[in-house]
């Protein structure tokens, strides 16, 4: 149970942290947009080497921009796989809970059975108690008959 929580707290930090560099990667893409206009109004102005060095940077953009577009990418996937895995461990859990009610409704069931046993051995000792004194009863009456069947005898 600490594992799947520790799973679902791990997932939630990570879909933060993919929200937060995906705020990040928006930013700086306005920041892109408004320096290549700046640098457009700019480049008229710019003497050859500086044209050389703006376009540089401007390269040097386009890979950072396709970095951060893949690693934005990456991101909705991470994203999707943490809300998978957080379905998963809700599934889990569920499926762990019902397991518990399952178990605990067995374990009362197992009690009573328990329990209906004891009554049933105590009744059975009782009926067996019961018993045994009437079938003393029976052998002292067949005693009694035994040893008066002589005397009746005589008298009849």
């Amino acid at each position: 149970m600490f594992h799947l929580h520790y799973k679902r707290h791990e997932a939630a930090q990570a879909k933060k942290e993919a929200e937060g560099q995906n705020d990040v990667v928006q930013a700086l893409r306005r920041d892109l947009a408004g320096a290549s206009a700046r640098m457009s109004d700019m480049a008229g102005e710019l003497s050859d080497k500086q044209k050389q060095k703006l376009e540089e940077y401007a390269e040097k953009i386009r890979q950072q921009d396709d970095e951060l577009a893949a690693q934005r990418k990456q991101l909705i996937q991470l994203s999707a796989l943490v809300d998978e895995q957080c379905k998963e461990i809700d599934s889990r859990d569920d499926v762990l809970s019902k397991q518990e009610k399952a178990l605990m409704k067995q374990k009362q069931n197992l009690h009573k059975q328990g329990s209906q046993l004891v009554e049933f051995k105590e009744k059975i000792a009782e009926e067996l108690e019961e018993q045994k004194s009437q079938l003393e009863r029976i052998e002292q009456e067949v005693c009694v008959s035994y040893q008066l069947s002589p005397v009746w005898e005589v008298h009849v």
